[in-house]
């Protein structure tokens, strides 16, 4: 079964780093503590994560050199230590990112932009910024409070696939992770989620 399945088609595709759940929770209470009446849409904690790469629709055999690519990719270990909020005011969007871009996150960052690259993808051209979007849709420029920092071993590199679910809104997938191996499903990913309601 190929991965462009009956679902792909609908998917723009990134890699990523996905927080565990004890990251995300935390994560989650930093922006209900002060974000709700300030943004149409929070991100919901399900698919809260920090982009490394983002793909488009790339051409079905690109799709999938991509998924052996990343299962094939070594776990990382990363040391993430979250201090500051920002914001992108032309996309209403508030995020929160680290202090500077660690050495070890802009190695992954180039290396899989190299490997993307070989193997046909198209890339952005702006610079890395690493940031975990809190919430879309802000209506104001927002008054930035302090936080209380959010430390995150990232260790989970994923490639993950967005699907409208509304006007202007995504939910997202993760399709395959890295040190998955050769023959991990992405195809058995992406036909099992064509039936779910809640991307």
């Amino acid at each position: 079964m190929s991965v462009t399945g009956t679902l792909l088609p609908a998917r723009r595709l990134f890699l990523a780093l996905w927080p565990p759940p004890a990251v995300r929770a935390a994560i989650g209470a930093l922006s209900a503590s002060w974000l709700p009446g300030l943004a149409d849409r929070l991100q919901p904690a399900a698919d809260l994560h920090l982009t490394l790469h983002f793909l488009g629709q790339p051409e079905a055999e690109v799709v999938e050199r991509v998924g052996a690519l990343v299962c094939d990719w070594p776990r990382p270990s990363i040391r993430l230590r979250l201090v500051r909020y920002g914001q992108f005011r032309r996309a209403g969007v508030v995020w929160l990112g680290p202090a500077g871009t660690p050495p070890a996150l802009n190695r992954l960052h180039d290396d899989l932009g190299r490997a993307l690259l070989a193997a046909g993808c198209t890339l952005e051209r702006r610079r890395f910024c690493p940031h975990v979007t809190l919430a879309r849709g802000i209506r104001r420029p927002a008054r930035l409070p302090a936080i209380r920092p959010v430390d995150w071993v990232a260790e989970d590199l994923v490639l993950a696939g967005s699907v409208p679910a509304g006007p202007g809104a995504a939910r997202y997938r993760v399709l395959v992770r890295a040190g998955d191996g050769p023959g991990s499903g992405l195809s058995g990913e992406i036909q099992r989620s064509a039936g779910e309601t809640d991307l």
